[in-house]
């Protein structure tokens, strides 16, 4: 039924739940499975509702590539804040390799044969919805709840947004 499952992970419980119920679908149906992290490069941004509410009160500069209107502040800080994002991001893109290799020995464990990693970088719902497209996924198997709760009853969970967009079925786990 399935010859292409793609699992987006992240570490959490019920991303480890979601690997091992689509491990062992993979195995039962002899598919492939893609296991894809992506590491948000987006999570320092305000939503775009709230960047103009503060542009009309004042409080965020429209012009200024940072939250705040910090145009005065001394270049050495700002130059610091850069260096530290850049780590920053260099740093979450390790701890995500290193998620998905770990993922892929619990997936081979499960008895899944035909495994294939990636690591994405940018907004996760988009990533995960095209990297199901691009490997013609039959099922995305995800996590109900992952490690940006907060944000998500903000702004809506990533596994409601791949469900919505996705092309193929989605399995949502809790």
């Amino acid at each position: 039924m399935f010859q292409s499952i793609v699992v987006a992970v992240d570490g959490s419980d019920p991303s480890t739940r979601a690997v091992s119920i689509a491990a062992e679908l993979a195995k039962l149906m002899n598919a492939k499975l893609g296991l894809v992290y992506v590491v948000d490069n987006n999570h320092m941004a305000i939503p775009e509702e709230m960047r103009r509410l503060g542009e009309a009160e004042h409080i965020i500069s429209p012009t200024s590539p940072l939250p705040l209107n910090a145009a005065d502040a001394p270049s050495n800080l700002l130059r610091s804040i850069s260096e530290n994002s850049a780590a920053t991001q260099r740093n979450l893109y390790k701890l995500a390799e290193y998620i998905v290799k770990r993922t892929k020995r619990n997936a081979i464990e499960a008895g899944a044969e035909d495994i294939e990693t990636s690591v994405e970088v940018g907004n996760p719902a988009d990533k995960i919805v095209a990297y199901a497209k691009s490997n013609n996924a039959d099922l995305i198997v995800m996590g109900r709840r992952g490690l940006s709760q907060i944000k998500s009853l903000l702004l809506g969970s990533t596994s409601h947004k791949v469900s919505l967009h996705a092309e193929c079925n989605c399995l949502t786990v809790n």
